[in-house]
């Protein structure tokens, strides 16, 4: 099935899930979109499901890596100038932009859990020919020879553009609300009512497409290949937000913190993907099983991120 579709009768299942709690909780289960309307109902805090959106989710993203020993002494093939070696290897930062549908569980007065679905559409890109186009989480590779030029590595693409696969996240929260506080100890309307918030949890992350763009071997003939990437992987997180209290929503910002668990390499997928390459040398020799050196000079890489959003219930 493709994962379109997959994805969208996840959006479909959340909806008919909220509709059985509606009736089995006995109306107390309430959607973003009750709060807008001719006849839109006031917020009740007191509600046991609540079904939100998520209209930003910005993430500030940097990976972490590991390298093999001797990763200075590992030749690299530079088509048209040399055999070189690499003198650096730099993770860069960048930005990821996406939405997200949720839903969450009130347990008391204090306790929540909540999960839903996140898609990070916008995760950025590369172009070696215009460096102001340089966003994304992404490495950068020195050389020692060739001191003067770099590589950008991604998920995809080669040394002239390339970008990071689109993610799909799933998150499992369980969030603790303080008491009600008022602004300026003022409790005459509910624009000044807010609660604070901790966060914590995790989430599962689902490289979009992965299969299929490595299974194009037209992905893998250039001279410099990709990093390659597990299609999943888990992350642990935590943070605090803000809920402010309006008439007929609450409008939540908040801040959390993640991190990857494990190693997001694929090793053993990367070390096939190199047996099967086939490259052209500049004499017009075709040579096969080619390594990847961008690969081979990493151990372990793995990725941190502090996230941004804005909640509508």
């Amino acid at each position: 099935m493709a994962k379109r579709y997959w994805i969208i009768g996840f959006f479909l299942s959340i909806f008919f899930f909220g509709q059985i709690l509606e009736v089995q909780a006995q109306k107390k289960i309430r959607y973003f979109w009750q709060g807008f309307g001719k006849n839109a109902e006031e917020y009740d805090d007191t509600r046991t499901f609540n079904v939100t959106i998520q209209p930003l989710n910005y993430t500030a993203s940097n990976y972490f890596i590991s390298r093999v020993v001797d990763w200075d002494q590992i030749p690299v093939d530079l088509q048209g100038l040399s055999i070189d070696n690499f003198a650096s290897i730099s993770p860069m930062s960048g930005h990821e932009l996406g939405f997200g549908l949720h839903f969450s569980w009130r347990i008391n007065h204090y306790l929540y859990l909540s999960t839903g679905i996140n898609t990070m559409v916008e995760r950025g890109g590369y172009d070696n020919t215009n460096t102001n186009v340089l966003d994304g989480p992404r490495i950068t590779y020195n050389y020692q020879i060739n001191s003067n030029n770099s590589s950008i590595r991604m998920h995809k693409g080669d040394e002239k553009d390339g970008s990071n696969f689109s993610t799909l996240e799933i998150p499992f929260h369980a969030k603790l609300r303080s008491d009600y506080k008022y602004f300026n100890n003022s409790s005459n309307s509910n624009l000044s009512l807010y609660r604070l918030y901790l966060i914590g949890g995790g989430k599962l992350s689902r490289h979009l497409y992965v299969n299929k763009y490595y299974q194009n071997m037209k992905n893998f003939d250039k001279i410099d290949p990709p990093l390659v990437v597990k299609p999943l992987y888990y992350n642990m997180e935590f943070g605090l937000g803000l809920d402010l209290y309006f008439k007929y929503f609450k409008l939540s910002p908040e801040f959390r913190f993640s991190q990857s668990l494990g190693n997001l390499l694929d090793h053993t997928r990367s070390r096939k993907l190199d047996n099967d390459r086939k490259i052209t040398d500049i004499n017009g020799n075709i040579i096969t099983g080619v390594p990847n050196p961008y690969m081979n000079a990493l151990d372990r890489l793995g990725i941190r991120s502090f996230q941004f959003s804005i909640i509508l219930e």
